[in-house]
């Protein structure tokens, strides 16, 4: 059982319908804003029980977050694991391994792509503002899903769908066992697997002619997988072994090397526009 908190969080659970919602907890206020009027009549249009509770209520729920009023109660998003991502002949869509048919179909909602697309693969990636951060950029640019490692990555908790937006409801969220295998699985398809590397590694690379600029990413005829890692460590070294691809965003500034670099949410938004 989960407590979604937040106005844009409860009404994308609501809209996007790949959540079981049990409740929907709404604070008695003298006035209720447009967005928990919309939010209130997709729940009613869901047959969805709404029930009043005070701001305390909410507030023990929300684990004292803010949520503009609203809490839903629901289960978790469907989890779907999966080996690679399939060729052109597949459309380039993700390939599954034994999974439920309709959990699938639900997880799977907005993948759908007629161009070769773009995807994510986050490899423990840990902290849930930039998880958060990272899906709603993704979302907001067309990206056509993103991928978890299925260890030592962050969950889709409340408080990822918050800072989401609530673009965790909507961007296609899958989840693979070998990080490693899933990229050359992706490979052997026609995926071009793109790694980013921190600045220090950049310089070595930049040397040894062995890094792409991330202006050259921009012309691309092939579908790509952009694998970011985590915000401490980066990418492991297998990962990037197994990747066709390095880069790394390039500051135009000199900056001091106290500043080692963007965090790895900003990173994904700028990579991902450029890509996109």
């Amino acid at each position: 059982l989960h407590y979604l908190y937040g106005a844009n969080a409860a009404l994308a659970a609501i809209r996007s319908k790949k959540r079981t919602i049990y409740n929907v907890f709404n604070a008695e206020v003298h006035q209720e804003s447009v967005t928990s009027k919309s939010i209130l009549a997709a729940a009613r249009k869901s047959n969805l029980e709404v029930l009043r509770k005070s701001r305390n209520e909410l507030d023990r729920m929300s684990l004292g977050k803010p949520h503009n009023n609203i809490v839903l109660s629901c289960s978790d998003l469907p989890r779907l694991l999966v080996q690679g991502l399939g060729d052109k002949d597949q459309g380039w869509r993700p390939i599954l391994a034994n999974q439920d048919p309709m959990s699938a179909s639900l997880a799977l909602s907005g993948a759908e792509v007629d161009t070769p697309p773009v995807y994510v693969l986050l490899d423990e990636v840990t902290d849930p503002q930039n998880m958060g951060s990272i899906l709603r950029s993704a979302y907001f640019l067309g990206c056509a899903g993103v991928v978890l490692s299925a260890r030592n990555c962050c969950s889709i908790t409340p408080t990822v769908v918050k800072v989401s937006s609530g673009a965790s409801e909507f961007v296609p969220i899958l989840h693979a066992d070998s990080v490693v295998s899933f990229i050359k699985q992706s490979r052997k398809n026609g995926w071009r697997c793109v790694a980013t590397v921190g600045r220090e590694e950049a310089a070595l690379l930049r040397v040894k002619n062995r890094l792409t600029e991330v202006k050259a990413l921009k012309d691309r005829k092939t579908p790509v997988l952009l694998i970011l890692g985590s915000e401490g460590s980066g990418l492991r070294t297998n990962v990037k072994a197994a990747c066709t691809t390095l880069t790394s965003i390039a500051s135009p500034a000199r900056i001091d090397t106290t500043v080692e670099s963007l965090n790895v949410g900003v990173a994904a938004a700028i990579l991902l526009h450029q890509l996109l």
